[in-house]
């Protein structure tokens, strides 16, 4: 997998892959839901994967000691 790849040899922070690897579970977890079961996502579904999205970008993003 390629993102795992990333997250793991390149951000410097230990806890970081699992905090970008949840973000992304939730997101292509509403996606499989509208693709395979053709329920599509209301508002909140939508609102809650880009807090979830902007959260995982300040854990993996900000800079660490």
């Amino acid at each position: 997998m390629l993102v795992e790849e990333i997250l793991i040899n390149y951000v410097k922070c230990s806890v970081c892959p699992y905090a970008a690897y949840g973000g992304v579970y939730v997101s292509f977890a509403l996606f499989w839901m509208w693709l395979i079961k053709g329920q599509r996502p209301d508002q909140w579904d939508v609102i809650g994967v880009v807090i979830i999205l902007i959260g995982n970008g300040i854990i993996v993003f900000s800079p660490h000691k």
